[in-house]
């Protein structure tokens, strides 16, 4: 899991795009289900932060 670098499919995208479109589908979203949705986990901390420090109204 990457902290500055994104988690992506290993595939190559062009690969990714030729397939059938039920195989894509369940290709996408099992690693969607293992790696989340792509988003660099400095991401998630950020927000974290953000919620922790932003004063309530």
């Amino acid at each position: 899991m990457g902290y500055f670098v994104p988690d992506l499919p290993p595939d190559n995208p062009a690969d990714i795009v030729r397939m059938p479109t039920f195989e894509r589908i369940r290709y996408l979203a099992t690693h969607w289900v293992d790696y989340g949705f792509g988003t660099a986990k400095k991401t998630h901390v950020g927000y974290t932060v953000k919620v922790l420090i932003e004063p309530p109204r």
